[in-house]
């Protein structure tokens, strides 16, 4: 069995591109699709247990009060504007 962080490159970027192959196929089924795609986002990071874990200055915003979402989106708003 593979180690996925020690399999070689070349069969990763297999794996990958026929991922994002399922992905794109429109006529392969809806269920395969979204699983291609949730298993791409958990091999880059985005979710699951390879996922970064959040850094300690970030509030989850469920817990944050109504003050502090307005003053989040706020700066939110001001980065964007500047771009």
């Amino acid at each position: 069995m593979l180690d996925g962080n020690k399999a070689p490159t070349g069969l990763k970027d297999i794996v990958i591109s026929t991922l994002q192959d399922v992905c794109l196929d429109t006529a392969a089924p809806a269920a395969a699709r979204a699983q291609a795609a949730r298993t791409l986002a958990e091999v880059s990071g985005l979710l699951g247990k390879y996922q970064a874990p959040p850094s300690d200055d970030e509030t989850p915003s469920e817990l944050l009060t109504e003050n502090e979402l307005d003053a989040a989106i706020a700066a939110l708003s001001s980065k964007v504007k500047s771009k």
